[in-house]
């Protein structure tokens, strides 16, 4: 069985190396329904305003936590937004759900139908994972900065992060690698929150002992939309090489030296090197970095760009 306090001292832990929050910080928790970001929601509730457990642990900090959950229109995702419902209800927190509709006009399902219908090669090469993702981090930092969040957690643990950081070698995506760690970039940006990870040295496995055994609500069903891609290979060959927690730990710290070498050598860039704003939209994007001459335009405008001239 699941060592609790061997998990909670690890985010602990993790919250305090890596500075992820101080007192004063209004936390802009994004929710899906599922067991990762319940945990997280659970564990920083009690870290926030549980007395017995912040006496037990030694921990006193002072924060606000706002959960929400984005609504993407997809078959099934009521019952992901019901179960965020029901634990918010239960730890007296109120839950904000946005609507993907009231940000871009259209749902996933929607999107992705216009997509096959385009013969924008480009576009008709793009999954629903890839675009969700891309969209759901748009509406995170516009809501993060529209509440005046200091800080957006997102529950991804050890086993996303390695998933990631293998994905990104393969793809040769060595700047978005550099982009990942406990807290998100590798440098601050006035129009981008910092996204901070506090399950990031906890096993998925451990999360889900610890769901389980706090009996605490959430949605299990994968998403209808999801389809084979890269992460879901990489996943089992990770899973073929069955690595121990620590061997797991020790390619992430590998990695955040590595990364901390390669920062250090980026800092003469100017700030506004390493994050600009999309020319259209004005939303912080990762520049090229001096490689290439990409236009200043943001993924998401790109998208509907295509999309325009194909109709």
């Amino acid at each position: 069985m699941l060592d609790h306090n061997t998990l909670i001292f690890q985010v602990l832990n993790t919250i305090k190396q890596y500075n992820l929050i101080n007192d004063g910080d209004t936390i802009a928790l994004a929710l899906s329904g599922g067991k990762d970001s319940v945990c997280l929601l659970h564990i920083l509730n009690r870290i926030s305003s549980d007395e017995l457990f912040q006496k037990k642990y030694k921990v006193s900090m002072n924060f606000k936590i706002k959960p929400f959950i984005i609504n993407l229109g997809i078959a099934g995702q009521e019952k992901s937004i019901n179960a965020a419902n029901q634990l918010c209800d239960a730890l007296g927190l109120e839950l904000e759900v946005l609507n993907i509709k009231d940000y871009f006009s259209f749902t996933i399902p929607e999107i992705m139908k216009m997509i096959r219908k385009s013969y924008d090669n480009y576009l008709r090469k793009m999954r629903p994972c890839v675009i969700c993702g891309i969209l759901k981090r748009r509406i995170m930092n516009r809501y993060a900065k529209h509440i005046k969040a200091s800080k957006l957690a997102t529950g991804h643990h050890l086993d996303d992060e390695l998933e990631t950081i293998f994905m990104n070698i393969i793809k040769n995506n060595f700047f978005v690698n550099l982009r990942l760690g406990p807290m998100s970039g590798i440098t601050r940006f006035r129009h981008f929150v910092p996204r901070i990870k506090p399950l990031y040295f906890v096993e998925e496995s451990e999360v889900a002992n610890y769901v389980n055994e706090h009996k605490l609500v959430h949605n299990p069903i994968v998403c209808s939309l999801r389809e084979p891609g890269l992460r879901l290979r990489i996943r089992a060959f990770l899973n073929k090489l069955s690595l121990t927690k620590q061997q797991k730990i020790n390619v992430i710290n590998n990695f955040l030296e590595y990364k901390v070498k390669c920062s250090t050598k980026l800092r003469y860039k100017e700030h506004s090197e390493l994050l600009n704003q999309c020319e259209i939209c004005g939303e912080p994007i990762s520049s090229n970095l001096g490689i290439g001459n990409r236009p200043n335009i943001c993924k998401i405008c790109e998208i509907l760009n295509r999309l325009d001239a194909g109709h």
